[in-house]
């Protein structure tokens, strides 16, 4: 898993380089909590307060039914604040001076305010390593 953090951690920091400009990364495809886990502990630790990071409700609900998060991740995720709860992601976009990380839009309804965005998908992480799966 960490690999694949450190991986998506070093495409936004290669798409957004200058902490002080506004930037919006989307990511979507992702189906392992602990890699959104993971990459938010990463990128506030490198960015700090000029990041906003949300994981969309809609996938967080999904994680939940599905089951798939542990109480520990579950208690990072709520403590911190990294579930878009209740704004939708637009409301997150539309913020100025911040690099803006909208995290499981794939499930997002209403995707017209996310077409701008910087996307990573599975398929950047494939590009990333070229071929070469070990690295993963």
């Amino acid at each position: 898993m960490n690999s694949i953090v450190n991986m998506i951690f070093n495409v936004i920091k290669s798409k957004v380089p200058n902490y002080n400009q506004k930037a919006i990364v989307c990511i979507s495809g992702i189906e392992d909590i602990t890699i959104y886990e993971g990459l938010c502990k990463k990128l506030i630790k490198e960015y700090g307060e000029n990041i906003v990071l949300k994981l969309s409700k809609e996938k967080w609900e999904d994680f939940c039914i599905n089951g798939s998060i542990d109480t520990s991740i579950k208690q990072v995720m709520e403590s911190n604040e990294w579930i878009a709860n209740d704004k939708s992601l637009t409301y997150y976009r539309n913020l100025t001076d911040k690099i803006i990380i909208l995290m499981g839009t794939e499930m997002v309804e209403d995707q017209g305010g996310l077409n701008d965005c910087f996307l990573i998908t599975p398929d950047t992480i494939k590009k990333v390593i070229h071929g070469e799966y070990y690295k993963l």
